[in-house]
C-alpha cells in the first residue's frame, strides 16, 4: 500500500503525535508499504529518516512549538498526485489535516482521521482570553471536532475511553486503536531499582494541561525525594518559578527535550514515573517508562487508568490531589517485594503496546477500509 500521513505536529516538536507517527511509519515500511508524510516546515533543520513533504508554516503565537499552515497547498496537491496513495491518514484536525482530508475527497481516496489529543485542552492557548473557557467555546470545539472527523471514512483514537468520549459528542465510525511504543528501545535500559535513591521522573510535553505543578506540590510533601522533568513547552518557565518559590530547585532537575537512546537512558535513572495529566487520550510516556521496569503513579482520569492498574503496575490518585499523589508515591517505595511485583507487571503492560503489534492492527484497518480483507 501507499499511505500518506498528514500532520500539523512533527519534528522538531517532540510529543505523542510525532512519536506515534514515526513508530507506525517505521513498522509499516518494514512491511513493504510506502509512506509519505506531509508536515509543517520550520526554520531550523529537521532530521527524519522518512520521506517528508514540508509545507510552509508559522508558529502559533500562544504556543510557539505548534505550527499554523495554509488550508490549501497547490504544491502539496501536486506531490500527492505524484505519490497517488491508497490511503490518506490525517493525524491532526487542523490546517494540514484539512489539506489531507480535502484532497482525499477530491481524488476519491479512503481517509482515516486519528484523534490523538483531547482538543478542549488547547482552549487555553487560544488568543481570546475572555472566551476560551466558556461553555460556548467548548461546544464550538466539539462542533469543530464533529465537522472534521465525520468527513473521514473512519476515525481511530488510542483508547476505549477516548472513543467513548468521541461517540458521546456525536463523532461517527470510531474505533479504539492504541498507538505503539518503541518497546525494544526502552526495555534495553533497566530502571533504577535502588529505592533509597527516591527518584521520580516525568517526561513529555511541558504544557499547562499536563498539570505538572501538581507533581511539584506532591514533591514538597515527600522527604528526600527528587524529581526529573524531561521535555519542553510553554509551562517550563512557570514550573521553574514554582520550584524556586517552594525552594525545591535542588530536588528538581529540568533536562530539556531528549529523544531516542538519550531519553531512555535518562528516564531509567529514576525509580518511578509520575503524571498528573487528566486529559490523556492514551499517554504513551506511561508505557514507555513501564518498558524499563518502572512502576507508574498517575491521576485517575480519562485514559490513564487504561494503562496504570491500581496495585498491579502502579497506583492512581484523585485528580489534582498532591496529597494523595504523595501517599501513592510513598506506597510504591514502601516495600521491595511490592516494587518488584509492580515492576514485572509494568514490563508486561508495556510489551502489549509495542509498535510492532500496533502496526499490524493498523495495517488490518487499512486493508479492511480498502476491502482487501
Amino acid at each position: 500500500m501507499k499511505i500518506a500521513f498528514f500532520t500539523d505536529s512533527y519534528w522538531p516538536q517532540i510529543n505523542g503525535v510525532t512519536i506515534s507517527i514515526d513508530n507506525f511509519a517505521d513498522e509499516l515500511e518494514k512491511k513493504g508499504h510506502e509512506i509519505l508524510i506531509f508536515a509543517p516546515k520550520v526554520e531550523e533543520k529537521t532530521e527524519t529518516k522518512f520521506d517528508v513533504f514540508w509545507i510552509p508554516s508559522i508558529a502559533l503565537p500562544t504556543y510557539k512549538e505548534y505550527r499554523i499552515s495554509s488550508f490549501i497547498s497547490s504544491e502539496a496537491e501536486k506531490k500527492l498526485k505524484e505519490f497517488n496513495p491508497d490511503i490518506i491518514h490525517c493525524h491532526t484536525p487542523f490546517s494540514i489535516g484539512w489539506i489531507g482530508l480535502n484532497l482525499a475527497k477530491k481524488y476519491n481516496k479512503k481517509s482515516i482521521g486519528t484523534y490523538h489529543t483531547y482538543l478542549p485542552d488547547f482552549l487555553m492557548y487560544l488568543p481570546i482570553p475572555f472566551l476560551k473557557n466558556t461553555e460556548v467555546i467548548k461546544k464550538g470545539v466539539w462542533f469543530y471536532t464533529q465537522l472534521f472527523y465525520n468527513k473521514c471514512d473512519l476515525t481511530t483514537t488510542p483508547t476505549a475511553q477516548s472513543a467513548k468520549e468521541l461517540e458521546k459528542n456525536r463523532v461517527k465510525n470510531v474505533i479504539a486503536l492504541p498507538n505503539g511504543i518503541n518497546f525494544k528501545l526502552f526495555n534495553s535500559v533497566k530502571c533504577n531499582k535502588n529505592l533509597k535513591d527516591k527518584k521520580l521522573v516525568y517526561f513529555g510535553r511541558l504544557s499547562f494541561e499536563k498539570n505538572i505543578k501538581v507533581l511539584i506540590d506532591a514533591l514538597e510533601l515527600l522527604e528526600n525525594f527528587k524529581l526529573t522533568i524531561i521535555g519542553s513547552g510553554p509551562a517550563l518557565d512557570s514550573l521553574k518559578k514554582q520550584a524556586k518559590e517552594k525552594k525545591l530547585e535542588n530536588r528538581i532537575e529540568f533536562t530539556g527535550a531528549l529523544k531516542g537512546k538519550k531519553l531512555a537512558e535518562k528516564v531509567a535513572e529514576s525509580n518511578a514515573f509520575v503524571t498528573a495529566a487528566t486529559m490523556e487520550t492514551q499517554g504513551l510516556t506511561i508505557a514507555e517508562a513501564m518498558a524499563t521496569g518502572m512502576p507508574a503513579i498517575g491521576a485517575d482520569k480519562m485514559a490513564v487508568p487504561e494503562t496504570i492498574k491500581e496495585g498491579f503496575n502502579g497506583f492512581l490518585f484523585e485528580p489534582f490531589s498532591a496529597g494523595e499523589a504523595a501517599e501513592k508515591i510513598k506506597k510504591v517505595f514502601s516495600a521491595k517485594e511490592l516494587y518488584e511485583k509492580l515492576s514485572v507487571n509494568a514490563i508486561e503492560t508495556a510489551k502489549k503496546n509495542s509498535k510492532e503489534k500496533r502496526a499490524v492492527e493498523l495495517e488490518k484497518v487499512y486493508l479492511k477500509l480498502l476491502k482487501k480483507v
